[in-house]
């Protein structure tokens, strides 16, 4: 019976997320990133819910289609994350004149968290989808604040977590780039 489950266990998802807030070269989970990335929603969600912002069934219908969209755009994301993974190998093989094994270490450990993030942005998205759908169904005013509750704190963690995984990736593309410019030095030297 556990064996089935274990097909569907999401646990190992956001253990991994969680293991990518520390900060680069520290085995340590930061506390302030802890407190951005699970406390601060929280908090944010619960004044929206304060302030009587109210989950109605338009917004809900755009959540659902944002995290639609989000989710196919990100699976695409992770597939393209597999082969760059893939593509590490080759930068290895460059002179160290071009990268250092600093930099690759950074640029693997980069890969690794960028892709870790992405599955739990997956995860959030459906997350968002199916707690946003049983919203729509109930009438009770309570389940209306709780599912409001719930779907703004996933909101504001996507969000915090996407712009994550842009700066991620931003410092990627920034590593490619001056790979390939020490190259174009290189040839033009040699």
């Amino acid at each position: 019976m556990s064996d089935a489950f274990s097909k569907i266990n999401i646990l190992k998802i956001v253990t991994d997320h969680v293991s990518t807030l520390k900060d680069f070269g520290r085995s340590k989970i930061s506390r302030s990133d802890v407190f951005i990335f699970f406390i601060l929603p929280f908090f944010l969600s619960a004044l929206l819910v304060y302030f009587k912002v109210n989950l109605n069934n338009e917004l809900a219908n755009l959540l659902i289609t944002v995290f639609s969209i989000f989710a196919g755009l990100l699976f695409n994301l992770q597939i393209l994350m597999f082969d760059i993974v893939g593509k590490v190998s080759d930068v290895k093989d460059l002179p160290s004149s071009l990268v250092s094994r600093q930099s690759l270490s950074r640029r693997i450990s980069i890969l690794e968290s960028v892709s870790l993030n992405i599955s739990f942005e997956i995860l959030l998205c459906i997350l968002g989808v199916l707690v946003l759908a049983i919203s729509t169904l109930s009438k009770s005013l309570a389940f209306q604040i709780l599912f409001s509750l719930v779907v703004f704190y996933i909101v504001i963690l996507f969000a915090l977590t996407l712009a994550m995984v842009l700066k991620r990736v931003h410092a990627l593309l920034t590593d490619e780039i001056e790979i390939q410019k020490r190259k174009i030095k290189n040839i033009n030297n040699a």
